[in-house]
């Protein structure tokens, strides 16, 4: 595999960690805890709502542009701010608790995926086919993962989300910049 491509690898799976700790979005240290925590703060009740959340979020992870799952991101955080009451506290924490946990399980996924191929490309048996897609990788531009595109849109869903928060708040700036 080449370098540029391992780098910009690196960079995608760096990325939501960052993201997630800029925005101040507690992770789960342990990965193997990720379930563990959600349940521990959620009862029978939220259980159901927690699942809802999740695959909403699965959900918008999928949608193959940027602008469709923004555009979709944004119609369903303009419903549920307009909820009155509590809901709208509710409905953001439940959001990142579910993006964070899924984000997570994404990561995972790809890392072993990544790792796996790795492991693959330095089997001295498959040198000449791993050569040979090399070659096909530096004539194309790389096509990425399934796992790479969730990946991503799973970190756009969280500027945005955290974006539309902050907007209605009143905690960002008139010129786009965080107060």
């Amino acid at each position: 595999m080449k370098s540029t491509a391992l780098s910009q690898f690196v960079l995608l799976l760096i990325s939501f960690v960052s993201v997630n700790s800029f925005f101040h979005v507690t992770l789960v240290k342990n990965r193997n805890n990720v379930f563990l925590s959600m349940a521990a703060k959620t009862d029978d009740a939220n259980v159901e709502d927690y699942n809802e959340m999740r695959n909403l979020v699965l959900s918008l992870s999928q949608v193959p542009t940027d602008e469709d799952r923004r555009a979709r991101l944004a119609n369903i955080f303009e419903e549920a701010l307009a909820r009155p009451n509590d809901q709208p506290k509710q409905f953001i924490d439940l959001f990142d608790e579910a993006l964070t946990n899924v984000g997570n399980e994404v990561q995972i996924e790809a890392k072993k995926m990544f790792a796996a191929k790795d492991a693959e490309a330095s089997n001295p048996e498959e040198a000449v086919d791993a050569d040979t897609s090399e070659n096909e990788e530096s004539n194309d531009e790389r096509v990425k993962s399934a796992e790479e595109l969730q990946l991503w849109a799973l970190v756009d869903m969280m500027v945005q989300s955290k974006t539309i928060v902050k907007k209605v708040s009143g905690k960002l700036g008139s010129k786009g910049t965080f107060q």
